[in-house]
């Protein structure tokens, strides 16, 4: 064994310390979890969970030889988008959109706008009217948003939507074939731009990469090169 990978006394007592503390949080989580305040949740949560992520770094760092200052802690970070509220001009016209078109169900209205969900994954989508709006139709070309942009599967799929749309008389252009993905873009009653795209292999390759660690501006480029992507890339000087 090399010098490198050989665990010093005092590199097994900070390690000792470390697994005291994290058996310690495990039992707090697991204890708190079971209170009745927490309505039977069980799992830690994204700050617990950062938390045993530093640790478990610092546990590396110490394993290999490196010193406190060599480990960076996760940053806290978000599970995912959980609702978007558009300003609409007619609550029942856009309603109607978003359950017969994108199969939206209506769970609240508070009088001043609506919530609807989608029971396939969840997202919430609030639409809001509000005393002494503007009126007029949506422009991606005023700040703000510019579009909303949903998940399909592959193309094949968009091509299915495509066939809904004309079914169902809403407009839209056709699906494009972009470097990484296909698009079909659409809009609502009043004009907000929305947008169904799917992956294509190189966007499902890029994703992988990123989840693997692999972040760095060099790792990018490397990926763009290595598929042969025309894409352009991030000026870091």
């Amino acid at each position: 064994m090399t010098a490198s990978c050989m665990t010093t006394p005092t590199k097994r007592a900070r390690l000792r310390s470390l697994s005291r503390n994290s058996a310690s949080d495990r039992s707090w989580s697991s204890k708190r979890a079971m209170s009745p305040v927490c309505t039977g949740r069980r799992t830690p949560s994204v700050a617990q969970r950062s938390v045993q992520g530093c640790r478990e770094a610092l546990a590396r760092s110490i394993m290999r030889g490196g010193a406190r200052r060599e480990w960076r802690c996760p940053m806290v970070t978000f599970a995912g988008v959980d609702h978007v509220s558009f300003t609409v001009t007619d609550l029942d016209r856009s309603q109607s959109f978003y359950t017969s078109v994108l199969d939206f169900v209506p769970v609240l209205d508070v009088g001043y706008g609506r919530i609807l969900m989608h029971p396939a994954t969840g997202f919430t989508l609030s639409l809001m009217k509000h005393d002494g709006a503007r009126g007029g139709g949506f422009t991606e070309l005023t700040t703000g948003l510019d579009h909303l942009g949903l998940a399909a599967g592959s193309r094949a799929e968009l091509e299915e939507w495509e066939r809904r749309f004309d079914d169902l008389g809403v407009g839209y252009t056709p699906i494009r074939d972009m470097e990484l993905s296909f698009h079909l873009n659409f809009r609502d009653p009043d004009d907000i731009a929305l947008e169904l795209s799917a992956p294509n292999e190189h966007l499902l390759a890029a994703r992988a990469a990123l989840a693997a660690g692999h972040t760095s501006q060099d790792d990018i480029d490397a990926f763009i090169d290595e598929h042969d992507l025309d894409l352009p890339r991030v000026d870091t000087t």
